[in-house]
């Protein structure tokens, strides 16, 4: 099985893209519309897997709204339309151009909404706790 990437949106046109992967496009938009207030459908299906989506993720960073929800700016509707007209993905987005982490301002906005602490001061904390467990006080060792 290949793996795809797909860009899915409101059959209207209107409201963010969803940039994903799946081994099936069409079943994914099956499981979203089962969700979706409005129809959806997919405007675009390029050969890729997960690496691919996340840079392509990082490169619309700027225009990410939500999970894998991006508003459309003049860039990614300039780069879906070279897309549907055939532009292999390396041409037509500039794979290097990087615009953030989105990945990483995803878990940020998580550990924001639990309340957790970012995850190096949750590793420190766990070494801390380690460090001391590992410590004998020297009452006990007389």
């Amino acid at each position: 099985m290949t793996d795809h990437i797909y860009f899915l949106r409101a059959i209207d046109g209107t409201g963010p893209v969803k940039i994903g992967y799946s081994f099936n496009p069409e079943q994914r938009l099956q499981s979203f519309m089962q969700w979706s207030p409005v129809q959806l459908e997919i405007i675009l299906i390029i050969p890729g897997g997960s690496k691919l989506e996340r840079n392509l993720h990082n490169c619309f960073a700027d225009d990410h709204s939500h999970s894998e929800w991006f508003t459309v700016s003049a860039r990614l509707d300039r780069a879906i339309r070279k897309m549907q007209a055939g532009t292999p993905v390396h041409e037509a987005i500039d794979l290097t151009d990087i615009r953030g982490n989105v990945l990483g301002k995803a878990a940020a906005a998580t550990r924001e909404r639990n309340g957790s602490p970012p995850p190096w001061e949750s590793r420190r904390a766990n070494a801390a706790r380690k460090a001391a467990s590992l410590t004998t006080p020297m009452e006990e060792v007389e």
